[in-house]
């Protein structure tokens, strides 16, 4: 009996299952539509819906001076004074049925048809859960095709439960990555049939699936290689590709025809918004091909992948295992992986922001599925006792520890941009933060890297400040140094934003020696008077205005006093600054910013 429900119902059928009945438990547990879904990078994929069929107007002129769109929107200002959104609308085109879904329902709940209130947040959920399970429908029977049921079945429990493609399905599951898991696959899966059978119908779909994911993400149109490389693993076998492609010239065409349709409606969109055809949407952001941070993006404890993702390196191996029937995948799969890679970390925020792990390598894990089974096959078909054992053990242990990750990340013991050695370390197995691993965190810093300046300040580079180049302070307690305008000027440290306040220039006097003058015009001061704490409310600079600047590497530096004591910073909560500190230890310690913006 059991092994006709097994026949009729295969044990990879049943972990697709396994996969909807934990997003259904994680769904009924956090009930996330109970806040607000649409942040973040959805805000600007999500824009295109609202904006077109409730609010009609894609130039967004209806957000201005409106409060209530003031985090539901983020237009980027075009140089013709138009408001584009940032990102592309693929995703937008992925979430229309459930969008609509939510417009027309919202009435039978007594809520409002703005975009934003539950039906829309229930919904767009929703397509979460249809996404993830349509791209493991399609992996399942591209792997099926190559590998037994048992392999698939672990296969798919792997990518799932051992990646952060559970995060990015679930908690973070708006975000593109789970939706272009799916595409790509089904890119894939449609790639293999018309190779084996090539028509221009299955040519239609491949060249729709690949503009769709090029929409949401125009890098990925390094996948479109996948179909090019296909079946080509040595010199005869890119003869009968070119040979192929020759003989189906209709089924390319179709493919380039139905990929730049799919790209019209953005073409348009740019044109009436921006007065160009193509424009660059993330505006003041760029790629840095010349300081790609592979080697980080890979293994570091900021963000690497196969440190936080690390059954990912048993699919990197596996790729040695694609031979046989399976070698057909080996250039498909490694040529627009290597190139990925390469310019995923060559983008100036190699980290992609607040995430967990790379999450930008989630797209490429169907891909990357097909040498995962193949070692899988290889160990557990082809090994001995001993190996299967060891392989279990393996997996097992990768699953637990990427579902403890996980847990961390949504805890913060696992920080979303800020990690290092000694915090990982530290944090492994803390259940809450500690005062050491706050300390031992590093906070990127955005305004430096995104103008393509080395993470690490030079001393020489200090030296060299212009007037008009503002730094910032960040204390011990992780808070910037800030002279409020609105008090007497003292310097304290209590705020983790760097705005205006936390903002001064500096001044060269000679040497090392620098004045600071604050937002509000003044020169800060270590008042003999006031007991040393520094006041920024002189007119001129003194020798109470005069700072000795010392660096101490690695982004941090240390202020000496006319009174020939270290600025230090007091307990919380007034976290006030004294030039009081008789040597340099954490709290005479300072990590500097610079801005490079005039």
């Amino acid at each position: 009996m059991n092994s006709g429900i097994t026949r009729s119902f295969p044990l990879s059928k049943w972990t697709i299952v396994l996969v909807a009945v934990f997003w259904l438990s994680a769904m009924y547990l956090n009930q996330p539509w109970k806040k607000n879904q649409i942040t973040n990078d959805v805000v600007s994929y999500y824009s295109y819906l609202p904006a077109t069929f409730i609010y009609h107007d894609l130039s967004l002129k209806f957000v201005e001076n409106n409060s209530f769109f003031g985090d539901k929107f983020w237009p980027k200002d075009a140089p013709n004074g138009g408001k584009v959104i940032k990102m592309s609308a693929g995703l937008s085109i992925l979430y229309a049925p459930f969008f609509f879904l939510g417009h027309f329902t919202a009435p039978l709940f007594h809520q409002p048809q703005d975009g934003f209130s539950m039906p829309y947040q229930v919904c767009l959920n929703i397509s979460s859960l249809f996404y993830l399970l349509l791209g493991l429908f399609y992996l399942r029977r591209i792997l099926l095709m190559f590998f037994t049921e048992g392999i698939v079945a672990i296969t798919l429990l792997s990518v799932y439960f051992g990646t952060n493609l559970l995060w990015y399905s679930t908690v973070d599951g708006l975000m593109s990555h789970g939706y272009l898991f799916c595409i790509i696959n089904a890119f894939a899966y449609h790639t293999i049939l018309w190779h084996n059978s090539a028509n221009v119908k299955r040519a239609i779909f491949i060249g729709l699936l690949a503009g769709l994911m090029t929409l949401v993400r125009p890098t990925l149109i390094i996948c479109t290689l996948f179909f090019v490389f296909y079946d080509v693993y040595n010199k005869k076998s890119l003869f009968i590709k070119i040979e192929r492609i020759k003989q189906n010239l209709k089924s390319i065409l179709a493919i380039i025809i139905c990929f730049l349709l799919v790209q019209l409606p953005q073409l348009l969109y740019w044109k009436y918004v921006t007065g160009s055809w193509f424009f660059f949407s993330y505006i003041g952001e760029r790629f840095y091909f010349n300081d790609a941070h592979v080697l980080e993006g890979l293994f570091s404890f900021r963000k690497g992948w196969l440190l936080y993702t690390p059954i990912m390196i048993l699919a990197l191996a596996g790729i040695v295992f694609l031979k046989r029937d399976k070698k057909v995948f080996v250039s498909a799969i490694t040529v627009p992986l290597l190139i990925s890679i390469y310019v995923i970390f060559s983008w100036w925020c190699w980290w992609y922001g607040g995430s967990f792990s790379q999450r930008a390598m989630v797209d490429f894990y169907g891909l990357l599925s097909i040498p995962l089974a193949a070692l899988y096959e290889k160990m557990f078909i082809e090994g001995r006792i001993l190996i299967k054992s060891m392989m279990s053990a393996i997996i097992i242990l990768l699953i637990s520890l990427n579902l403890y990750q996980t847990k961390q990340f949504e805890e913060g013991m696992i920080h979303y941009d800020s990690m290092t050695r000694k915090s990982y370390l530290t944090g492994f197995f803390l259940k809450l933060p500690t005062v050491e691993w706050y300390e031992s965190l590093e906070d990127p810093d955005y305004d430096r890297l995104v103008q393509g300046y080395p993470e690490k300040i030079s001393e020489s580079e200090i030296a060299g400040l212009k007037e008009w180049q503002k730094i910032a302070l960040k204390a011990w307690n992780l808070k910037a140094v800030s002279c409020e305008v609105s008090t007497t000027g003292d310097l304290d440290a209590v705020r983790y934003e760097r705005g205006p306040w936390e903002r001064f220039s500096i001044i060269h006097v000679g040497g090392n020696k620098i004045a600071l003058r604050a937002d509000n015009g003044k020169y800060v001061s270590s008042d003999r008077e006031k007991g040393w704490k520094l006041v920024a409310d002189r007119e001129n600079i003194g020798g109470w205005e005069i700072f000795e600047l010392i660096y101490l590497g690695n982004n941090r530096v240390a202020l000496k006093a006319d009174n020939q004591k270290y600025v230090s910073v007091g307990e919380e909560p007034e976290s006030r600054l004294v030039a009081n500190g008789e040597s340099i230890s954490k709290r005479e310690t300072f990590k500097i910013y610079i801005s490079y913006k005039k």
